[in-house]
């Protein structure tokens, strides 16, 4: 059975309803407390644009293979706290919207040659706490509100799909990404 999803719209700006408190009638320097809660607001909320990738993952988003394209396969090993987890959800949300938002438009990967609406799939290791503790906490983060993610739970309350109603940009989405753990037997998803 499909379910509904929130109708998608154009937004005039990606950042309404941040500016509670701020009155654009003042001089900025009238009110700094007002511009410093505003600017974290917008950080806070916009993450995956402020997203700033260090020297481990900039390999990772940049790698190209003998085509000089981005492998459909792409593994990232590293140590702790390097940021697997952060780029790795910020890479599937990128796909799921076709562009990747924290780089420049100009910048020859911030385009990805992906059809949207598209289908993804996202592997963890156990669905009830990889899941529930770390990425999903990650995805809904990193995905800004006015994307509308529409999500779907397995029995036990994990994640089960996430469905973007927006891109980055508040256009028309619908891509979907599918969450399933290495553990979970093949015949519980048919289309897998």
């Amino acid at each position: 059975m499909a379910r509904k999803l929130p109708k998608a719209q154009k937004l005039a700006s990606p950042i309404a309803g941040i500016l509670d408190g701020y009155d654009p009638a003042l001089k900025a320097e009238d009110q700094p407390e007002a511009l410093a809660k505003v600017e974290g607001k917008i950080k806070e909320s916009m993450r995956l644009f402020f997203l700033k990738m260090n020297r481990a993952q900039e390999p990772f988003i940049r790698i190209r293979n003998a085509r000089g394209r981005t492998p459909r396969t792409r593994l990232f090993e590293s140590g702790n706290q390097v940021g697997k987890t952060t780029i790795g959800v910020a890479e599937d949300i990128a796909h799921a919207m076709g562009f990747r938002p924290w780089l420049t438009k100009d910048d020859p990967d911030y385009k990805i040659a992906v059809r949207i609406p598209n289908n993804g799939i996202v592997g963890c290791e156990v669905a009830g706490q990889t899941l529930a503790q770390r990425i999903e906490p990650e995805f809904m983060s990193l995905i800004p509100a006015y994307c509308y993610p529409v999500t779907t739970r397995y029995s036990d309350g994990s994640i089960k799909s996430l469905t973007l109603t927006n891109d980055f940009n508040g256009n028309p989405c619908g891509s979907t990404i599918h969450f399933r753990s290495y553990v979970q037997g093949s015949r519980r998803g048919k289309a897998w």
